[in-house]
């Protein structure tokens, strides 16, 4: 309906079915599902299964003959990446807002669009402190492999090395 309605006001109303049709190939239209069964049916050429009802078979069919037109598609994304998720669930809006001001939203998932961001941030930031960690470690390992000929404790940041002669 929407998709009728912008190519009337570009002036490619069709006073046909056939030429409705064509109208509405000007428009693109691009769907969004989170739903990745839901995606793959669509997309698919395979039947249901029969066991499916066959209500939901016939509503695939319309939906695949829908999305076989020009100027459309279907596409999958992460949950988190909806945005039409917290109007409709009880969830904190943080996605969407980040998405309203940013005014940049992506289909494919990009970490650094996602409400998961923080998360990613964190990782990031737990992965450099333990390559440091690791760094100091094989430098104290280094200065200790030094010192093998001495006795004794030694200790640098993370790693205590204990040495004995013939122990």
């Amino acid at each position: 309906m929407v998709r009728g309605q912008l190519a009337e006001i570009r002036g490619t109303k069709g006073s046909n079915s056939s030429s409705s049709r064509k109208a509405l190939e000007t428009v693109a239209l691009v769907s969004v599902v989170d739903a990745r069964d839901a995606h793959d049916h669509v997309k698919s050429d395979v039947a249901p299964t029969a066991g499916a009802q066959k209500s939901l078979a016939f509503t695939i069919a319309a939906l695949r003959q829908v999305f076989r037109a020009p100027g459309t598609a279907v596409r999958w994304t992460r949950t988190e990446n909806m945005l039409a998720d917290v109007l409709a669930k009880i969830m904190a809006p943080t996605h969407l807002v980040s998405v309203l001001g940013k005014s940049e939203w992506s289909v494919v998932y990009a970490e650094d669009l996602m409400k998961g961001a923080a998360k990613a941030e964190n990782r990031r930031r737990l992965k450099q402190e333990k390559r440091e960690q690791f760094e100091a470690a094989t430098k104290a390992l280094g200065t200790a492999l030094d010192r093998c000929g001495k006795t004794g404790t030694r200790a640098k940041r993370l790693l205590g090395v204990r040495f004995a002669i013939q122990a």
